[in-house]
């Protein structure tokens, strides 16, 4: 945050509001001192999907393994402690990428659209979900080896319809 260029009191952030949307319930809730709960909360889910995702990938050890590493990363363990968007952000990617693996798209869909909102230079990471939303073969047509395209339009819809809000409002 800086000082505000049109009220001198007041603070303006210089990221994008995405993080600011996300500290503005908890502020109202639980006063100021409330914008030191998010990031660490999301440390918690960070490691909480990075285990998902290792588990899902490879099994509950892999899941294990990968959870421990991130949780004593030094770069977590330093930026867990601030109201920084660093931790959220990698906790929503993550997120989308479970989310992706499980073919929830929906929730998928809106992962990505609140990491975008917070950090919308991660744009290439959406793209990298879009071709994985388009490009899954988990669901084909019996004997045939492309995607149902019914499928691939309903699933298409509902990441893209998810995402696009957040898009939209950055």
């Amino acid at each position: 945050f800086v000082v505000s260029e049109t009220n001198p009191s007041a603070s303006a952030p210089v990221c994008a509001p995405g993080f600011s949307v996300l500290l503005a319930p908890l502020i109202v809730l639980g006063g100021r001192d409330a914008i030191f709960m998010l990031t660490p909360i999301a440390g918690a889910l960070l490691v909480w999907f990075t285990f998902a995702a290792g588990r899902a990938l490879s099994g509950p050890l892999a899941g294990a393994m990968a959870a421990v590493l991130i949780a004593v990363s030094p770069a977590l363990l330093y930026q867990v402690v601030q109201p920084m968007n660093d931790v959220t952000t990698a906790a929503l990617w993550v997120a989308t990428f479970v989310m992706l693996i499980r073919r929830r798209w929906l929730l998928a869909g809106l992962c990505c659209g609140l990491a975008l909102l917070i950090r919308p230079n991660l744009l290439p990471l959406a793209a990298v979900s879009a071709v994985f939303v388009v490009a899954d073969r988990s669901v084909t047509h019996v004997g045939a080896p492309i995607p149902n395209p019914k499928s691939l339009i309903t699933r298409s819809a509902a990441f893209g319809l998810a995402a696009a809000p957040f898009g939209l409002l950055v």
